[in-house]
């Protein structure tokens, strides 16, 4: 970035009529030298810290899901937090010009409330953009995250595309703050995001292609355009041509701080009032220090002009840190800026992965203060204050909840169920499973099923039984055994039926059990699985007992179709071998510790050696051999004569 920014600035060389000083190029070069040598060294120490607990094989991404209403709930939120900010915008331009449209507010707007300090932004609103800010980045996380998962890229867009809801309304509202730098900060937060879950999926053995590489500098040129577009939408007032003005953006920080340099240095009163000026200034609007900055007009640095035309008023990180400290500062705060992302970044691709999310939300969110870093020092001006703490703590927070609002949820029924009129589980009463998986026809299913009923202790656990046929298998052994038999009519048969048998079953006995056990040789029904979630059954295993399509073409698009959607409605995914797992779950649900091979059970009693049954059925089979035997020399069978011979 740096790179960039000294290209731009020499690009407006004879504008300007100055070259770089070499102080100022070696001050440079002694940024850039010093936060790659930190970076090298913090990995390497945190690597030997953490030597043998690193895990060899990381799990590869989860898809996150969120309810749809949630999602809504979060947008009618934005959505009256833009219409407050409306508001405040027509009412403060409004008090020094008459109302003439919103671009012309904005640019009034933006003059009494962030370049002096005339107006400040009612307390309501700024807290009211932490949840929008939180949001924005969380679910634009879990949309870029889930969309790496699919393979189906235009399928996970469509279905996914409503997570992108609060990003949208978020650049909304900074639109209508003026204040672009934010949107900025957004987009360059969820590049660093995706690059790394892109490097997470590839298990951080893939490299970026140069194809890649092409594509985001082609996205970042059209950013370029778009900002210097969008000058106009935000009430700022240009003049300049677009090469122009993105060459004195992006440059001009970089001749302001050479002015810096070459010009005699300001003697500050309060050592770090630049450095930490958002840090300082809370501290005096809270009277725990009393160093007068809040009274200033605004914390911006004064503005470089050549002649009558303005380059700007950022002069890259150094100047507040040389300014504060003197050269120290730079090698000081630099350093603890390498260390600070290095360690981040290492606790991303090596920590496990129950916090791994959460450290990927924390280094997006700031990876605009390394970006930017060209332009001024924001970690330690934005985030090392009351504001960056309170977004930052907010995005952290929002980012739990939704990755984890099924536990959350669960934990909240649990606490609220003596308001559902519902008991707590007594360890001593019997613990309910309902099975889906027993026919008419006593077959491979069946049999795993009542080996396991036959064996458990029926005084903890009862088996009650779903089906759908008319004629059910072991129906009067499963009856001696305690088991009930529920059944619903054939969706085959009768689809209306079907389904109200269904929604009167689940709704009536959904509440008596803690768990349903759906044994399938195939995905093309999943609706058992469906009902009992939406009925509240929170355990929902599915066994899979088949390895190959053994049904129609149809039935095995409509297996494919909700092998995908399956992790949506299941708990717990189960199969009887390697191979009928891999046919049933995708390799995600796989590497979950939710699957399991569960091998078919035989009573081993049943098949205990036993010599009185040995010798009784060689007898048996010697007289049956010498019989077979008799019988064959008889028959007139030369054709396969010798082929039996041996056989015999």
């Amino acid at each position: 970035m740096y790179t960039f920014s000294v290209f731009c600035a020499v690009l407006n060389v004879e504008k300007w009529g100055i070259k770089m000083s070499g102080a100022t190029f070696l001050i440079l070069l002694l940024g850039a030298v010093e936060f790659i040598g930190v970076s090298y060294l913090t990995e390497k120490l945190y690597l030997k810290r953490i030597k043998g607990k690193q895990e060899k094989e990381r799990s590869k991404l989860k898809t996150i899901t969120v309810p749809k209403v949630l999602i809504y709930l979060v947008a009618l939120y934005c959505i009256v937090t833009i219409c407050l900010q409306i508001l405040v915008v027509i009412d403060i331009s409004s008090r020094y010009e008459a109302f003439t449209g919103i671009s012309r507010a904005l640019t009034v707007y933006k003059e009494h409330t962030s370049y002096s300090k005339e107006v400040a932004l009612p307390g309501i609103i700024t807290l009211m953009n932490c949840p929008v800010i939180a949001c924005a980045f969380a679910f634009t996380q879990i949309f870029l995250n889930n969309l790496l998962v699919e393979e189906d890229k235009a399928k996970a867009i469509k279905k996914y595309k409503a997570y992108l809801l609060p990003a949208v309304l978020f650049i909304i509202l900074y639109i209508l703050q003026s204040n672009r730098g934010m949107i900025i900060d957004f987009f360059v937060g969820m590049l660093t995001i995706g690059i790394i879950l892109w490097s997470v999926k590839g298990s951080w053995k893939k490299h970026v292609e140069i194809k890649t590489m092409v594509k985001i500098v082609t996205a970042g040129i059209i950013g370029l355009i778009i900002f210097y577009y969008s000058a106009s939408v935000v009430g700022r007032i240009n003049s300049k041509g677009l090469f122009d003005y993105i060459t004195y953006y992006c440059g001009g920080s970089i001749e302001c701080f050479n002015q810096y340099v070459k010009n005699e240095k300001q003697i500050k009163m309060v050592r770090g009032e630049e450095t930490f000026y958002g840090l300082i200034s809370n501290l005096d609007s809270f009277g725990i220090t009393n160093y007068g900055l809040t009274e200033r007009e605004s914390g911006h640095l004064e503005f470089i002009y050549y002649e009558d035309e303005m380059v700007g008023n950022i002069y890259t990180a150094y100047r507040r840190w040389i300014n504060d400290f003197g050269i120290l500062g730079i090698v000081v705060f630099q350093g603890i800026m390498a260390a600070f992302f290095t360690i981040i970044y290492n606790k991303i691709k090596y920590s496990k992965d129950k916090y791994r999310n959460i450290w990927i939300i924390i280094y997006g969110y700031l990876a605009y203060t390394i970006y930017l870093h060209p332009m001024d020092g924001y970690l330690y001006l934005e985030v090392l204050s009351k504001a960056g703490i309170a977004r930052l703590v907010a995005v952290i927070l929002v980012y739990i909840v939704l990755e984890n609002w099924w536990q959350i949820g669960e934990y909240l029924n649990s606490k609220l169920s003596k308001f559902k009129n519902e008991k707590p589980h007594n360890p001593e009463e019997k613990i309910k499973v309902l099975v889906f998986g027993i026919t008419d026809n006593p077959g491979g299913v069946e049999s795993v099923i009542m080996n396991y009923y036959r064996n458990i202790d029926r005084e903890k656990v009862q088996f009650d039984f779903l089906c759908n046929t008319e004629i059910v298998a072991y129906e009067e052994e499963i009856k001696k055994l305690g088991g009930k038999i529920y059944r619903v009519t054939a969706r085959s048969k009768d689809i209306k039926k079907y389904k109200e048998d269904m929604k009167n079953f689940f709704s009536n006995h959904a509440k008596e059990y803690a768990c349903i056990w759906v044994n399938i040789c195939s995905l093309a029904n999943i609706d058992y699985l469906k009902y009992a979630k939406k009925y509240g059954i929170k355990r929902r295993i599915v066994h899979s007992h088949n390895s190959q399509n053994m049904d129609s073409f149809l039935r095995g698009m409509v297996h494919r179709l909700n092998k995908i959607l399956l992790a949506e409605y299941a708990t717990d995914f189960w199969a009887c071998s390697e191979d009928a797992g891999k046919w049933f779950y995708y390799d995600l649900v796989r590497e979950e510790n939710k699957y399991k091979i569960i091998n078919n059970a035989i009573d081993v009693e049943e098949y205990k050696y036993n010599p009185n049954i040995r010798e009784e059925y060689r007898r048996k089979l010697r007289t049956r051999k010498q019989a077979s035997y008799r019988k064959y020399r008889k028959a007139n069978v030369p054709k396969k004569s010798n082929f039996l011979n041996r056989s015999i």
